[in-house]
Parts: structure tokens; C-alpha cells; sequence
């Protein structure tokens, strides 16, 4: 039995990359660790062939099927990160999951409904405290409670 769950939210970014490497630093090795590397895609837009027409339609989705194929291939690209790391398989988790509302509303309830114990968040360092207030980490801190919460600049 896992000790404590810990959700990574992953768009990407350099900054992204220092949670991955934080979490590889502080939990490579430990067992009692269950780490899922969640993203966060935009709808698939509903669109009808009356408004695209048919080629445009198939192009499009097309791009969009590519988008998502290589993002996902990047995502497996950093499980290998932990896999290399001294992370066995069962450890490590992709979630690729359509974003159904809000990003914050959307991860405290990933949190909330995956009984996730820590989450590792991130951002930039140097901008106002206006802005860090109306950020979606303020948003998440704000909505959980309980939880390790763990912010990386």
C-alpha cells in the first residue's frame, strides 16, 4: 500500500520540469510513493461538417489527433525520467484528461476524488502578489485543505 499519493500537474514548461526533478530528488527510491503526472487538454471542439465542411473537418481533427499523439508520447517521455530514476512501473501514472472546467477547479477535484495526499505546484518566480492572488495555485491552496501542498519557483 502506497503511504502517500502525489499529484504533478504537467503542461509542458520549464517549469514543470523543476517539479518532475524535484520529485525524482526527494522521493527516488521510496516505495511508499504513488506519483501521477497529470495534464490537462482542452475540449475536443464539437464541430459539424456544416460549418467546417468535410475536408477542413478532417483536417483539423487531424492536427488535433497528432497534437494529442505527441503530446502524450511526451508524457510517456517523463515517466521514463522516474523509470530511470530507481521508480518501479506501478509507481508512476499518466493522467491525460480533457479539462472540464476551470484548470484549479478541474485539479482539486482530481486531488479531491483521487484521495491524493501531496500535490507539487509551481510558478514563476518575481511577479506581483496581485497576481500570485488570482493564480490557480492561490485557487488550489485555497480549496484544499489537509493536504501537503508543495509550491516550487
Amino acid at each position: 500500500m502506497f503511504r502517500k499519493k502525489i499529484l504533478i500537474p504537467y503542461n509542458f514548461s520549464q517549469r514543470d520540469e523543476k517539479s518532475i526533478h524535484y520529485a525524482i530528488k526527494n522521493y527516488a527510491g521510496d516505495n511508499t510513493i504513488f506519483l501521477s503526472i497529470l495534464y490537462l487538454h482542452a475540449p475536443i471542439p464539437k464541430v459539424g461538417t456544416f460549418t467546417l465542411g468535410r475536408e477542413n473537418l478532417i483536417k483539423k481533427m487531424g492536427k488535433e489527433i497528432i497534437d494529442f499523439r505527441q503530446k502524450e508520447d511526451e508524457l510517456f517521455k517523463v515517466k521514463e525520467q522516474f523509470l530511470e530514476n530507481n521508480f518501479n512501473s506501478d509507481q508512476v501514472e499518466i493522467l491525460f484528461l480533457e479539462k472540464k472546467n476551470s484548470v484549479a477547479k478541474d485539479i482539486v477535484e482530481i486531488v479531491t476524488q483521487g484521495k491524493f495526499t501531496t500535490i507539487v505546484l509551481n510558478r514563476s518566480p518575481g511577479k506581483r502578489i496581485a497576481t500570485f492572488s488570482e493564480s490557480v495555485s492561490l485557487k488550489i491552496i485555497s480549496s484544499l485543505k489537509g493536504r501537503e501542498i508543495i509550491i516550487l519557483t
